[in-house]
This record gives C-alpha cells, sequence and structure tokens, in this order.
C-alpha cells in the first residue's frame, strides 16, 4: 500500500526533528513541531467530541496555523474542508450546508457579525490558537490506522463550475497517496528543495505545495495574499527562502513578467529549477520572456481539474521559442487513463476534436451531497463509465501531444453559427497587445448571443477597437469577431484560485455600458 500523507509526516518528524517544515514570513516551523502542534489540535478536536469521518472546515487565511490544522485534522481521521474567510456568505452558507459542517476551525477570534453568523448556522467556531495554548501533550505516532485502504475522504475543494453554485470535490487518502507519489519522482523532489505555495488552501494546486513537501522531507515557503500581488516583493521571497520549485497560475508568472519589463535590471530568481504552472492558458510573450526571470530552471505546463488533480503534462524545450503556441496539455500521466469522444460517446482518430474523459487513481470519489435524508452522499453524475466528463475539447496530434480547443460551454450560437469563445480568446492573445483577454457572451433577441471581448493592454501599447476589427477580421470568421470591445486599465477580477472570474467581468463590462 502507498504511504499516506501522515506517513510521511510521522516519518519526517522522526528522521528530520529539527528539519525546516514550513516558512511563513520570518515564522519558521520544524517537523517536530509541525508533527506536536498538529497533535495538540486533534486532541482538542477529540475534546470536543469531533469523531473520525466528520468534516472540519478551516476559515483561515494562509498561514502556519492553517496548515498545522490541516495535519490536525488528517490525524483526528477527518476530512478538511478549507474555506476561504474572502468568500460571500452566501458561498460560505453553501459550502457549510453541502458538507453538514458541525466544526470550523479559526485562527483566534471572528468578529462579532461573522461569529453570529456561523452561530445562526450551528456550526461550532473553534479557535486552533487556543486549543494550542491549553492542550498538553507528548507527541505519539500516529501512523495511519491499520487496514485503512485509502478511501478515507481527505479533503473537500468547492468549485464553482459554470454555474457559479459550489461544487464539493471530495478527495481520498489514495487519491493523494497517489498523486504525491508521482510528484516526488515526476521531480525529482527531496529534503534540500524548497517548494513556493502560491496557490491558496482552497485551490488543487496546493496538495503539491504541502503534501509533496513533507513528502521529500523539503520545506514549504507559504507565500501570503501580500506576496502574491507584488512581483518584486515576490521575487526577493524567493530568494530570500531560496525556492527550488515554483508553481502557480500563469497570470502569476505574467505578473512577475510584465512588472519586470519596467525594470533596468530584471529581478531574477537563479535557484528555481522547476517552474510549474497549470489551471489557465499561458500567454505566448509570458512563455517566451520567463527563461529571462528563470535562467536554471525547465518548465512544465500541467493540465488537470480539481476532480482528478493532474492529468496531463508538457516539458517545455529548452529553447521555449521551439514551443508551439498556444502550448499544449502535453501527455498522459502514468496513474491516469483517458478517451477522447464525439457526441454518440465514440473515441474519435487522431487530429479529430473531441471530448476528454479522464479517470484513475487520483479521480475524486464525487461530490459531496444529501439525500433526502439529510445524509451525506457523493454524486457521480459527471461520470460514464468510470470516467470524468472534463467537458474540454481537446485533439491528439501527430507530436503524440493532447492539445485543448475550448470547453464545450464555452461554444455558443451566434446568428446560427457555432462559436467557441476560447478560439476568439486565442486570437486576441496572439496579438500580443494585451496582459488579460476574457471573451464573453451576452444574451441578445435578435442574434441568440452577442460577443463581448474584455481586454487589459500592455501598457506600452495603445489599441482602437476599429484596430481590433480589422486585426479579427484577418484571423476570425466574421461570424466570430466580437461585437463589442472593453478596455480596462485595471486587473481583471480573479475568482479564489487565481483564474480570471468571468462571472465578474461581466458585471465589470454591464456597469460600463450603463446596465
Amino acid at each position: 500500500m502507498k504511504m499516506m500523507v501522515l506517513d510521511y509526516l510521522n516519518l519526517a518528524a522522526e528522521a528530520t526533528p529539527d528539519k525546516t517544515a514550513i516558512i511563513c514570513g520570518e515564522q519558521r516551523l520544524s517537523y517536530k513541531q509541525l508533527d506536536q502542534l498538529s497533535e495538540k489540535i486533534s486532541i482538542g478536536l477529540k475534546n470536543l467530541g469531533v469523531v473520525p469521518g466528520e468534516k472540519i472546515a478551516i476559515y483561515m487565511d494562509k498561514s502556519l496555523l492553517a496548515v498545522i490544522s490541516i495535519y490536525a485534522i488528517l490525524k483526528t481521521e477527518c476530512c478538511y474542508v478549507p474555506i476561504s474567510p474572502d468568500s460571500p456568505w452566501s458561498r460560505v452558507t453553501g459550502i457549510l450546508n453541502n458538507c453538514v459542517i458541525q466544526h470550523l476551525l479559526i485562527d483566534d477570534q471572528l468578529n462579532h457579525e461573522t461569529q453570529t453568523l456561523f452561530h445562526n448556522a450551528k456550526v461550532n467556531t473553534v479557535s486552533a490558537r487556543q486549543l494550542l495554548e491549553t492542550i498538553n501533550t507528548t507527541r505519539q505516532s500516529v501512523l495511519t490506522r491499520p487496514g485503512a485502504n485509502g478511501t478515507d475522504p481527505a479533503a473537500i475543494l468547492h468549485t464553482s463550475g459554470s454555474t457559479g453554485v459550489p461544487k464539493g470535490a471530495v478527495i481520498t487518502q489514495k487519491n493523494l497517496a497517489v498523486f504525491v507519489s508521482w510528484a516526488i519522482s515526476a521531480f525529482d523532489l527531496d529534503a534540500d528543495d524548497r517548494l513556493l505555495s502560491h496557490a491558496p488552501l482552497q485551490f488543487d494546486l496546493s496538495f503539491f505545495d504541502l503534501f509533496a513537501a513533507v513528502a521529500a522531507s523539503a520545506t514549504v515557503v507559504l507565500a501570503t495574499p501580500a506576496d502574491t500581488v507584488n512581483a518584486s516583493r515576490m521575487a526577493q521571497l524567493v530568494n530570500d527562502t531560496g525556492v527550488t520549485i515554483w508553481q502557480s497560475v500563469p497570470s502569476a508568472l505574467t505578473l512577475q513578467v510584465v512588472s519586470n519589463s519596467t525594470y533596468k535590471q530584471p529581478e531574477i530568481m537563479p535557484n528555481v529549477r522547476c517552474v510549474l504552472f497549470a489551471g489557465e492558458r499561458m500567454p505566448r510573450q509570458t512563455v517566451l520572456n520567463i527563461p529571462t526571470l528563470f535562467p536554471n530552471a525547465d518548465f512544465y505546463n500541467i493540465y488537470g481539474c480539481t476532480e482528478t488533480n493532474n492529468t496531463f503534462m508538457y516539458q517545455l524545450p529548452a529553447d521555449v521559442s521551439k514551443a508551439p503556441d498556444p502550448l499544449p496539455l502535453g501527455k498522459v500521466l502514468p496513474h491516469i487513463q483517458h478517451r477522447i469522444v464525439d457526441e454518440y460517446g465514440v473515441n474519435v482518430s487522431p487530429g479529430t476534436k473531441g471530448h476528454l474523459l479522464v479517470a484513475g487513481e487520483t479521480m475524486m470519489i464525487g461530490y459531496i451531497g444529501l439525500d433526502e435524508a439529510g445524509i451525506s452522499i457523493y454524486n457521480n453524475s459527471n461520470c460514464i463509465n468510470g470516467f470524468y466528463q472534463t467537458n474540454d475539447i481537446v485533439s491528439v496530434e501527430n507530436d503524440g501531444n493532447v492539445y485543448f480547443h475550448g470547453r464545450l460551454d464555452n461554444v455558443i450560437k451566434s446568428n446560427g453559427y457555432r462559436i467557441n469563445l476560447m478560439e476568439i480568446e486565442d486570437q486576441l492573445w496572439q496579438s500580443g497587445k494585451f496582459v488579460e483577454v476574457a471573451v464573453l457572451c451576452e444574451a441578445d433577441d435578435l442574434i441568440g448571443n452577442r460577443i463581448i471581448a474584455v481586454l487589459r493592454p500592455e501598457s506600452e501599447h495603445t489599441c482602437s477597437v476599429l484596430d481590433l476589427k480589422i486585426y479579427c477580421a484577418q484571423t476570425l470568421p466574421k461570424y466570430a469577431i466580437p461585437h463589442s470591445f472593453y478596455f480596462s486599465s485595471t486587473v481583471l477580477p480573479k475568482s479564489s484560485t487565481g483564474k480570471i472570474d468571468k462571472h465578474q467581468v461581466a458585471q465589470l463590462w454591464q456597469s460600463a455600458v450603463g446596465y
């Protein structure tokens, strides 16, 4: 049986107790301290009546205490449910109700209004900090309990999908174990590595940052929101802490590239040996410029989703200019099976676009939900014969790589024509004039849908609507040219995972035109 996350923590605490496990600002935590402090909170939770299998929410910003709390929950044989304190209350209550949360770990104290909201939701808020101060214990090794087969839920991460309604993907102990084992091997992780934790804890990228680091007895460096929005501060954090592995969404790398273009002397990060990016399309200009910032790094484009974790990977050539544009998703990972099918569920031939279906040992056991009696169940309605429906349109090309062409839910009809909004985004990206691109549709009684392009230009570029219409006429069918263009001087709104939030972008557009 593969080692589980807690097995790795216990081994690291025993073999290298004084090794730094976590860095957050000026704070340092050794593996011995991580093990002992998480044990304290675990005992405190048990004293409160928490039972194995319970789902426990963590309502904290990324911090040492938040990471300690994750391991404490796992030690209690429970499942952790991260919730961002920045989330709107409607989303928070949706998650609480969906997971039947009874206990919620907080840092210390909440303001009166928030505490009242949780009280009204019948959730017991527990201060993790107070548990650390009141529980006295000596560490006792608690390996994953005998006979565990890994099917126990370890985490529930919520995704909005296309509807904006939170859906909780249930990730098991085995899902994490298989993923961590692959990550260690794929990137040769060892105790000398320092992994940057850029993603929020409610994002699946955090599995790599937190658990692969512990599995390798390496160090994880927590980047706070103040770090992630400031390119200069981020570069300093990476260099000061000796980060060797960077993982983020592409927009984080674009921020570094754009910010550094204004400096006479780029802020390079020479200690980084691997740069991993996942979650969205990587702009060509970013691809071409990141080697300047990371002169000693290999670059990897990773594809996956919360429901399946990483499934495909493409390593860029040493000369990144020789990489295809757009970058391929890459080749399938060893623990994954996949199919590319047509609308009838029949496998398509190489070079033909189809719907990507994915299965494997890292795939969730389902979405958390409730039956009529209010009992938690796992919903697999988005799976067909054990394969998860990604809603992504892909093809396998002559080089053996899988390429992304758009999403099924990005295909609209306008004037009777089927139009893929991602294809329009790709063409606008390729103009090289924009830092951010979002293409939306707006219902229209006459033509079905109007196409809206919301764009944030590069600082050195000026662009007019006429210029864009001429450019699009050269690269797109006439029926796919956006009906409206809106130029934003500010960063486009992002979701909690760092991706462009098209629901908020639509609101931005509507406000701009006076809706």
